[in-house]
């Protein structure tokens, strides 16, 4: 997600600043995340889930399968 903002920063600078303080309160609560073991267990649970929930909709759907 950083990524994409960074290259928002890049291509208008205009919005520079608001950006960057945007991307400053993100860091701020990644680290507060990485601190908290329980909620790290979540979000990989919850990736699974949806990974899980995604992968029968694809198969079930007859659509080609496509990850990236």
């Amino acid at each position: 997600m950083s990524v994409k903002w960074q290259e928002h920063q890049h291509s208008n600078p205009a919005t520079s600043a608001i950006v960057q303080e945007g991307l400053d309160k993100l860091e701020v609560y990644r680290n507060r995340a990485d601190l908290v073991p329980a909620y790290v267990l979540t979000m990989g649970a919850l990736y699974l889930s949806f990974h899980a929930a995604y992968s029968l909709w694809m198969l079930a759907s007859d659509q080609p399968f496509n990850e990236a």
